[in-house]
């Protein structure tokens, strides 16, 4: 998934972007009006774990690289509750519907579910990067 911000790496770059939406002669005057408002600014956005800067026609734009895991847990009305395939993109949570064959955020997990089931996911995954840490400092350790 790909959310464009409001910071730019230029002013330049923000008055090409909000050219085409500002009456002739206009863009300066309402790109400064954006720029004391704070509506925009020229940082570099902090990034959170599982994403990446990209940049694209002057304007920061934030990839959340999707974290795929099972959960415990009962997504659809119909179906029972079990161990089901799930994606994480930011704070959306999908789940794997083997009728459609496809991750589907049409379920009925309750916001607190989506919750418990990133937060584990998230741990899930430090978890793992601490394991593979220390069993190559072993490794080395041995060498």
């Amino acid at each position: 998934m790909i959310t464009g911000t409001a910071r730019f790496v230029s002013r330049t770059a923000a008055l090409a972007y909000y050219r085409p939406y500002n009456e002739p002669g206009t863009n300066a005057a309402e790109v400064t009006r954006k720029e004391q408002d704070g509506e925009i600014s020229y940082e570099k956005p902090t990034l959170k774990s599982r994403e990446r800067l990209i940049v694209r026609e002057g304007r920061y734009h934030i990839e959340t690289v999707p974290l795929d895991t099972t959960a415990v847990c009962k997504p659809f009305s119909t179906g029972k509750r079990g161990k089901h395939r799930i994606r994480i993109e930011g704070d959306s949570v999908s789940v794997w519907d083997a009728v459609a064959g496809h991750y589907t955020t049409c379920h009925v997990l309750s916001a607190r579910s989506v919750r418990r089931i990133i937060k584990q996911a998230e741990k899930d995954e430090a978890d793992r990067h601490s394991h593979s840490s220390r069993h190559l400092a072993r490794r080395i350790k041995k060498d």
